[in-house]
C-alpha cells in the first residue's frame, strides 16, 4: 500500500514537471513575437497604432501607416512593417529646432538652431567632444545666420573644427544669410568637429569685408623691423601689425614682409583677399602686394594674413613713409 502510494506521488510530481516544460516550451514559441493591439505580429516586437491590422495575412500598406516594429535583426520600423536599414521611416521627420539671439552653448537637446541676434560678437559654441561611453559621433549640428552680421561658430576648449582648406580651425564665420553643418567624428583629441556643409541663402554668393591697415616704412630709411608684436605704432582698432622684415637687394626693389593679425572673431577659412597700397602720402611711391598666406594660426586662433610689398617704381631708395593698405575679404 505504501510502495503504490509512493509510485502514485512520484508519477504525479513527473507529470507536473513534465507540464511546466510543456508550458515553457509553448509560451516560449506563442511570444517569440510580441504583439500590442495586434493578435498577429509581424516582427519581434509590433505595435499597431491603430488596431486595424488583420487577424491572419500580412497587413495592407494603409493598415501598416500607423505601425512600429523591431525586427530579429535590429531592424526598426515606423509606418512600415519591413524595414530595410537600421531605422526605416515612412513617414515625416521632426527635429528640435530652437532660435537663439545672443551666444549660445550647443547641448545633447539641440538640432538645428537659427540665429537673429542684432548685435556682432555672439558665439555658437559646439559642446565638448567626449569618449567612451560617453561619445556623441555622428551628431549632427545645423545652424543658420538669420542676422545681419557675421555669426562665429568656435568648439569648445582644445576641440578644434577640420575644413578642406583649414584642417584645424578655432572657429568658423558664418556670414549673415548663411547655412552650415556640423558633425561630431570619431576623434577625441584635436579635430573632432568636421565641417559637413555649407550653402548660401543670400542673393549673392559672395559676401565682403573691407578694412584699412599700416605699411611700416622701411627698415633702410629710417623705419625698423620686428617680431612678436614688438612695436604698437602701426596697429589698428581691427589689426596688429605682428612683424615687419624689410629687404634690399642689388637688381630687385625695396621690399618687406608684413604679418597682420586680426583681432576679431577668426575669419572663413574659405576666403580670398585683394591688397593693394593706397599712397596717403606727398610721395609718388608705387607698390605691388601679393598675399602669401592667410590662416586661422595667430595669438588664440586669430587670423593672420602675411602680405609681401615691393616698391614698384624704383630699384634703389627704398619708401621712408608709412603707407595706408586696403584688405578687401571676399568670403565664398
Amino acid at each position: 500500500m505504501t510502495s503504490t502510494y509512493i509510485n502514485i506521488k512520484l508519477k504525479n510530481k513527473i507529470m507536473k514537471n513534465v507540464f511546466i516544460i510543456t508550458t515553457f516550451l509553448v509560451s516560449g514559441l506563442a511570444f517569440s513575437q510580441v504583439g500590442i493591439n495586434t493578435v498577429n505580429p509581424q516582427a519581434t516586437f509590433h505595435v499597431d497604432g491603430a488596431k486595424d491590422n488583420p487577424e491572419i495575412g500580412v497587413p495592407s500598406n494603409n493598415a501598416q501607416s500607423n505601425d512600429f516594429v523591431v525586427t530579429q535583426q535590429g531592424k526598426v520600423g515606423i509606418n512600415t512593417i519591413t524595414p530595410t536599414s537600421t531605422l526605416s521611416n515612412q513617414g515625416s521627420f521632426q527635429s528640435a529646432y530652437k532660435e537663439v539671439a545672443t551666444s549660445y552653448e550647443l547641448t545633447d537637446k539641440d538640432y538645428f538652431i537659427t540665429y537673429t541676434g542684432g548685435d556682432g560678437g555672439d558665439l555658437i559654441t559646439l559642446p565638448a567632444a567626449a569618449g567612451g561611453t560617453n561619445s556623441f559621433t555622428g551628431r549632427v549640428y545645423k545652424i543658420k545666420n538669420l542676422s545681419s552680421h557675421d555669426l562665429s561658430i568656435v568648439p569648445n576648449g582644445a576641440d578644434r573644427i577640420r575644413t578642406i582648406t583649414d584642417p584645424l580651425s578655432t572657429g568658423y564665420i558664418v556670414s549673415s544669410g548663411r547655412f552650415v553643418e556640423f558633425v561630431n567624428n570619431n576623434n577625441t583629441t584635436g579635430g573632432v568637429w568636421d565641417l559637413a556643409s555649407t550653402t548660401n541663402t543670400s542673393t549673392s554668393n559672395v559676401s565682403m569685408s573691407y578694412y584699412k591697415v599700416k605699411l611700416p616704412n622701411h627698415a633702410a630709411n629710417g623705419g625698423q623691423d620686428f617680431t612678436n608684436h614688438t612695436v604698437t605704432t602701426y596697429d589698428t582698432a581691427d589689426w596688429y601689425v605682428i612683424s615687419a622684415q624689410s629687404f634690399q637687394q642689388t637688381n630687385f626693389p625695396p621690399s618687406m614682409i608684413v604679418t597682420y593679425e586680426y583681432q576679431g572673431t577668426p575669419l572663413l577659412s574659405d576666403t580670398n583677399v585683394i591688397v593693394g597700397v593706397s599712397n596717403n602720402t606727398g610721395y609718388g611711391d608705387i607698390f605691388t602686394a601679393n598675399v602669401s598666406s592667410i590662416a586661422n594660426n595667430g595669438t588664440g586662433g586669430k587670423t593672420r594674413v602675411n602680405v609681401r610689398f615691393a616698391r614698384a617704381d624704383n630699384f634703389i631708395n627704398p619708401w621712408g613713409a608709412i603707407f595706408d593698405v586696403n584688405l578687401l575679404f571676399l568670403h565664398f
